[in-house]
């Protein structure tokens, strides 16, 4: 059987750091699977530099957790999606100044390196968690 990586932006928010736990428990218990079949072996939770791991406490202990800090706004998302080649990304992460002005090429950045990223790798997979009005004209 195949094994894959998981990566989560926004792994430090609220959802994000939900979907990492999650992701993690079910990854030891060799239940967690992508629509492919393939068993979660590895889970890389991106957090922003100098963000906090607190929602994450219970499973940055874990074997399975790699964390990672790369703002998703810079090439250096780019290079963890490069270092580490998920076979699939749940988004989650939005620009913190993304709520005082909407800023659509810095909003849109972090999709567009992911969606470049994984382009590179045969059957991966995004997940986008978030308000459609980041997407919207």
């Amino acid at each position: 059987m195949t094994q894959s990586t998981v990566l989560v932006t926004g792994a430090g928010g609220f959802v994000g750091s939900a979907v990492v736990r999650a992701l993690v428990a079910a990854a030891h218990e060799g239940s967690a699977r992508l629509a492919d079949g393939s068993q979660v072996e590895r889970v890389v939770a991106v957090l922003r530099p100098g963000g906090v791991t607190d929602r994450l406490e219970t499973v940055t202990s874990s074997p399975l957790l790699t964390l990672v800090e790369a703002d998703v706004t810079e090439p250096t998302l780019e290079d963890a999606l490069a270092q580490h080649r998920p076979t699939a990304v749940v988004h989650t992460a939005l620009p913190a100044t993304a709520h005082e002005r909407f800023d659509r090429e810095r909003t849109l950045a972090p999709l567009r390196a992911a969606f470049s990223a994984l382009a590179k790798v045969e059957g991966a997979r995004i997940v986008h968690a978030g308000s459609a009005w980041t997407l919207a004209p």
